[in-house]
């Protein structure tokens, strides 16, 4: 990996210069997004949308570039979805760690509890009756109750490594934000409103396409987002096609892939493939994306994303076997000192879960501008490098590049 710092002898501050001149003409730099289901790419969106809120240098805009009003930006996802959503995030959770204590052959303390139990199992497959339960202190002490179970307790100990044998389904980053006797006694009140920090940990996924406009610090961003789900990557090829199609699509801007992946995905197997991983199928699914004609002249950046939770499963010695799934860039001796003692270097285990993508990039494409970051969507210092990726990772070329 390299650092570039322009053309010719011109130095990195002078370049910069040059470059932010640059962003000041009336052009678009366009990002084709796509991922599997829950990468995080519709995170990565609202936390663009949250600097623009907090930033007045950043404007969330209509398609024509004026800036979107604080309504017009509620209206398009209102409260109550949003708090339906949250809602239906954890009874989705409560649901996963209820059926991994009956798969521990394990019961709750009292028949009370049991009974409770199963009306969120039904609950949850009644998503739409959720919003219409009624909410009192009875429904969030006997949430309080179930938390506190022993048997709850180590199932929900469990949640680095429990396997979800269901299409598209699996547990939200934003669990430990949400399950705590302070956090569900608030969201699950009477007049409870969702702040922006829950809006960030809540899964909601992106639905058809999506394109949203930013202009952050006088650069004007154009995000296509393609959702994420099986449907809606069986719509790839019609999608690519209207991208390179609209209106922004000419020869004075600069398009690029933003390809997100969920390095936490690296020990979650594949549904009907479980000696593979989601995260072989996101490097298949990348190797797919970049192969079309429609996008060979774009440049791409890979955001690695949930380095968070990545960590946190690498950290937690139930799961040291799993790396058995990335092993491949790894010697003998660092395979070994994580095995046995949990031993490991950061660099080296970003290394090791990124090797798939960056083997199909030096072997398929490395005639394309290649570029990677590790992010953490909900991190909110970390996604404020969004910017700074796009001037200095892409414009300035101060960057480290994947494919020499």
């Amino acid at each position: 990996m390299r650092c570039c710092f322009g053309n010719g002898n011109i130095s990195p501050e002078e370049q910069q210069n040059e470059n932010e001149e640059e962003l000041k003409k009336d052009v678009v730099i366009r990002f084709f997004m796509a991922g599997m289901g829950s990468a995080g790419k519709s995170t990565i969106i609202r936390h663009l949308i949250y600097l623009c809120k907090t930033n007045p240098r950043n404007k969330y805009c209509n398609e024509d570039w004026s800036e979107k009003q604080n309504d017009e930006i509620e209206f398009e996802c209102d409260t109550e979805i949003w708090k339906n959503k949250i809602r239906e995030n954890i009874i989705n959770a409560f649901d996963i760690f209820i059926k991994q204590v009956y798969e521990n052959s394990e019961k709750f303390q009292n028949p009370d509890l049991e009974i409770f139990a199963k009306s969120l199992q039904n609950l949850n497959k009644n998503k739409s009756q959720i919003s219409l339960i009624e909410m009192s202190d009875l429904f969030y002490s006997r949430l309080i109750c179930l938390l506190k179970d022993p048997a709850f307790k180590r199932a929900l100990a469990m949640k680095n490594r429990i396997q979800i044998h269901e299409p598209e389904r699996k547990l939200f980053d934003g669990l430990k934000y949400f399950l705590n006797e302070e956090k569900l006694k608030i969201v699950f009140s009477k007049n409870y409103v969702p702040s922006e920090a829950d809006k960030i940990r809540c899964r909601l996924p992106t639905i058809g396409v999506q394109r949203h406009y930013f202009i952050l610090k006088k650069t004007k961003i154009e995000i296509y987002d393609a959702g994420g789900q099986k449907s809606e990557r069986a719509e790839l090829l019609n999608n690519l096609n209207k991208w390179n199609t609209s209106r922004n699509c000419t020869s004075n801007n600069e398009s690029f892939i933003l390809f997100v992946a969920s390095l936490a995905d690296y020990n979650v197997r594949h549904p009907n493939y479980p000696h593979q991983t989601l995260l072989d199928e996101s490097a298949a699914f990348m190797d797919i994306l970049l192969n079309n004609d429609h996008i060979r002249h774009c440049g791409i950046l890979i955001f690695f994303n949930k380095k968070d939770r990545f960590f946190e499963k690498l950290s937690d010695q139930f799961c040291r076997n799993d790396i058995d799934f990335i092993k491949e860039s790894l010697s003998p001796i660092e395979l070994k000192e994580y095995k046995l003692y949990g031993r490991f270097r950061r660099k080296t285990m970003y290394k090791a879960a990124e090797y798939k993508f960056i083997k199909i990039l030096k072997q398929k494409y490395k005639d394309r501008s290649c570029y990677s970051k590790n992010t953490c969507a909900i991190d909110p210092t970390i996604m404020g490098t969004f910017i700074s990726v796009i001037k200095n990772e892409i414009f300035i070329k101060v960057v480290s590049e994947i494919v020499p």
